[in-house]
């Protein structure tokens, strides 16, 4: 992963006036990078692509 961009860093704090702004930027970040990272888990580990229907018994299984 690279580093963050110095100007996106300054654009997205730019409206930040109260501590209170940045308290509320930063909630936004981090549960952007929850749902990614669970997404990411669904993908990889469980084998499962957004917006897949995913019933019990409704998938094919390849057991080794």
């Amino acid at each position: 992963m690279e580093r963050l961009d110095p100007k996106l860093m300054d654009d997205l704090l730019s409206d930040c006036k109260t501590p209170a702004d940045v308290k509320n930027l930063y909630s936004q970040l981090l549960q952007r990078m929850i749902n990614r990272s669970l997404e990411a888990e669904l993908d990889v580990h469980l084998n499962y692509d957004k917006g897949e229907r995913s019933e019990a018994g409704q998938r094919r299984e390849t057991v080794n």
